[in-house]
Parts: C-alpha cells; structure tokens; sequence
C-alpha cells in the first residue's frame, strides 16, 4: 500500500499522474489514498460510486445550516474579533482547510488565525530555523563537509554524497531549495560532529526562546522526528518574521532552483523548489513547505506585492495541494482586506482659517499632498482630528495653517499639514481705518463683525461596511 503512510517523514510532491504523490529522491509513485495495485473500477461502479458522493453531499448541505462557509471556522480570529462572537463575519472570512494557520503583516499585525496556540508538529518547516542559525553563527563560505550519516538519512534529499564538501551557503540553498535533510543534517552536524547535532539543536532552541516562541521546540536540524519538535502558528509567525529580516535568508527562499557540483563525484546536481508558488503566484517570495503524517502538510509562506508584506503559516492541510491552495486563498483574502486608502487629496478643501487682520476674509485651506495609509477594513473607524490655525497679518498661498491626524486604537496611523490655497495680503491703511470705524459703531449698535474658522472635515474614517464588523 503507498498513502502517505509511504512516505512517512518524508517531503513529498506531485507525480505526472493525478491523485499521486511520490517521495522526494525515491521516485516512487502512487496513489497517495489507495495501493499502487488498486484496480481500475468498473464503469458501473465508478457511476454508482458518483451517485452515492453526490447524494451524501447533497443531504450534508442539506441537512447542516449554516454550512456554506464549511472550511470557516467559527474559532477563525479576524483581528481581534472571533467569528462567533460576530457571525457576519462568516460572510468575508478566509476560506481554508488547514487545521491551523495564520496570517500577519511584515510588521506584526495579526490579520487572521486559526487555532494558534495549539503545540503540533511542524515537519520540514523546521528548516526555517536551521537556516536562520546557520547564517547567524558562520560565513557564507564556510566548508560543510557531509558524514555518512548525512548522507544516508531517509525523507527528502538534495543528493549530497559522503565526503561532498559545500560552503555554508550552498548547503543552505540546498536544503532550503529541495528540503534536503541530508543537507540539514550536515549542517547540524558542522557544529558537532558525526550523528550529534545536539549543540546546534540547543542553539536553535536558544534563539527560539530569544524569539519569544514560548511554545516551541526542536529536536533536529530537518524535522524528520515529530517526537519533542513541535511549535504553534503564534510561534512560527514570529521566526519567519524575524527571519525575513536577514537579506541572505530571503535571497536564499526566493530562490526556484539550485545546482552544485558534488565534490565526490564530480557530477553536476540540479535541485528544484519544493514551493510551488515560487514564480508562479503574484508576488511569492517563499519561504518553506514541510510534511509528515503527524505534521500533515504544512507551508509558510511569504509575499510582497504593492509595498506590502504578509506572512502566512499553513499547518497541517489535509492534501498536498492544499497547503498551497489555502495559502493562496489566504494571501488573497489579505492583499483584499489589508490595502492602502487615500484618505485625502491636495483638491479636498478640509476647511477656512480666519484672516483676523480682517473682519470678514478667510482662507480655505487643504492637504499639502495626498495622503494614503495602510488600513484592515476589519478594525474599528480612523478617528479624524482637524487642527486650523487664525493667521494675522500678510498669508501667503501655500502658508501652513494646520494639520490633520488619523489615529487608531494602536496610535496615529497618519498626519498631513494644512497649507492655504490663496494669498490674503494685509489690510492696507484705508482698509484698517474702516475696519477700527465698524468695530466702534458696533459697541453701540451691537452688530460686531466677527469672521470665525470653518471645518469641512472631522469626525471618523469609515472602514465598517453595513452588515456591521468589516468591510466587504
């Protein structure tokens, strides 16, 4: 029988056939659900098998309310706001099949989760880590010379040869690239010795707690073993946060292929990137797939597109493909929710300052540039706060005359000043003659002249659609 069971610890990809699945470096394929002998069905039985699915899922639609959105959790967090304490957001929610992810900004906001505290597995991703404290604690040209122990570990393979010596950086391309574990391997045992890697597994452990990742931990180099090598999705956005930081990582991730030449043999080895979003969706640009029975597939993901960067981790998928379908979905949900607004142009008029050298002359006033924020349609209004000032004397066109700040719950979000649109020179001699003539006639007739500011703009932002919680 070849399920995944076959391939048990091991990355696994897509075959030429349909519904097949192989491991990495066996070339074995099979049907990843039934036995590489399974018999061809009859067309009878293929017909009455449709039949008998399509009645079950009638009657499960059916029969389930509210189950139009069956991959919506009703725990799915978007923000801060949990789906069942407001089922409209059911309507717009991300609609996935892994049993945890999340999705966050390059600067940390949390844009949506899913069971994110839960300790699980997290396979080949672990080699997120490896990396990150391999660039960290040597040079890039680094020799790694591989064991035979390193060699001949089973999973994934990047074909490495005992005795094959590779800089640093190549056995980080190497195992990043085609999820080698002989490469993960070799580079956890650089900094021990043959099969003990146990100083560069405690230093991974060291920077996770560094890192805050309270409720991780790793037991090798690869994630091979699910025993004691677990992690959470709260935990897995912040490494990929930090480790997008490092130039040398995202060059590394972004990477869709990778050769070297093997210094034992002499051949020339040609490795491919098990993300198959590299290259293929807008804006991809990495970072790690994983999978193993325990762990399931797994894929975290990064993209930049329109000067902004989110980060996704998918855990535990049910199907290869999945865990690419759900990032993109997610991706996709993110890039529509978390966007930038222009929330005012140079032709809006915000309002009038008063020209107090004069009794009725004001001056509108408006932006002095666009200004355009990124904003979560999901979070609450901008508060707006409009700030004119009076000016007295000569106002030149383009002269400061406020400002006006956007603000969150989270702090200001933006500012922009206020210039005036006009020039409104000073009253001359005659003018100020008349002007002090109204004001002492209007002591005793009571009609005092007295022109005031105006503000055109105030209040909040909108960013809540009408159904109530988020913007469609």
């Amino acid at each position: 029988m070849f399920g995944l069971n076959a391939c048990e610890g091991k990355e696994t990809s897509a075959c030429s056939n349909e519904n097949q699945i192989c491991c990495v470096g066996s070339g074995a394929c099979g049907s990843a659900d039934s036995g590489l002998a399974s018999k061809r069905p009859s067309f009878a039985a293929s017909l009455a098998g449709a039949l008998s699915a399509l009645v079950l899922a009638m009657v499960a639609i059916m029969g389930a309310p509210g189950a139009a959105w069956a991959s919506v959790e009703q725990t799915d967090v978007i923000g801060s706001t949990t789906i069942s304490s407001n089922p409209a957001l059911e309507q717009t929610a991300p609609d996935v099949d892994c049993e945890y992810g999340g999705l966050m900004t390059s600067d940390g906001k949390i844009l949506w989760l899913r069971d994110p505290d839960t300790e699980v597995p997290m396979a080949s991703t672990t080699k997120i880590m490896t990396a990150v404290i391999a660039l960290e604690y040597s040079a890039p040209n680094t020799p790694v010379t591989v064991s035979q122990t390193a060699a001949d570990i089973e999973g994934s393979s990047a074909g490495l040869t005992a005795g094959d010596t590779l800089t640093m950086n190549q056995m980080i391309h190497a195992m990043m690239v085609a999820s080698g574990n002989d490469a993960a391997t070799a580079i956890g045992e650089h900094f021990g010795s043959e099969g003990d890697y146990s100083t560069f597994v405690n230093t991974m452990n060291a920077k996770a707690q560094e890192l805050g990742m309270t409720s991780t931990h790793f037991s090798s180099p690869s994630g091979l073993n699910d025993e004691d090598n677990y992690t959470t999705v709260n935990d897995y956005l912040k490494l990929v946060q930090y480790a997008m930081q490092n130039s040398d990582f995202r060059e590394i991730v972004a990477s869709e292929s990778f050769s070297y030449v093997s210094t034992a043999t002499g051949r020339t080895v040609k490795l491919s990137t098990t993300d198959e979003l590299l290259g293929e969706y807008d804006g991809m640009i990495g970072v790690k797939t994983g999978s193993t029975d325990a762990a399931g597939y797994c894929f975290v993901g990064a993209c930049s597109r329109n000067g902004i960067e989110l980060y996704s981790v998918v855990f535990d998928s049910p199907t290869y493909q999945g865990r690419f379908t759900d990032t993109e979905a997610l991706l996709n949900w993110g890039y529509s929710h978390y966007h930038w607004v222009r929330l005012l142009d140079t032709q809006t008029l915000v309002g009038t300052g008063a020209a107090t050298s004069w009794l009725d002359k004001t001056v509108p006033v408006a932006a002095s540039e666009d200004v355009w924020a990124l904003v979560f349609d999901y979070d609450p209004d901008l508060s707006v706060n409009v700030e004119i000032d009076d000016r007295y004397g000569n106002i030149e066109g383009g002269a400061t005359m406020g400002k006006v700040t956007w603000s969150s719950d989270a702090g200001e979000v933006a500012n922009v000043s206020l210039v005036a649109q006009e020039t409104v020179p000073p009253p001359s001699l005659a003018d100020f003659v008349q002007m002090s003539w109204t004001r002492f006639t209007s002591f005793f007739t009571g009609d005092y002249i007295q022109t005031n500011k105006e503000i055109y703009l105030g209040g909040t932002y909108p960013l809540i659609s009408s159904f109530g919680s988020a913007a469609a």
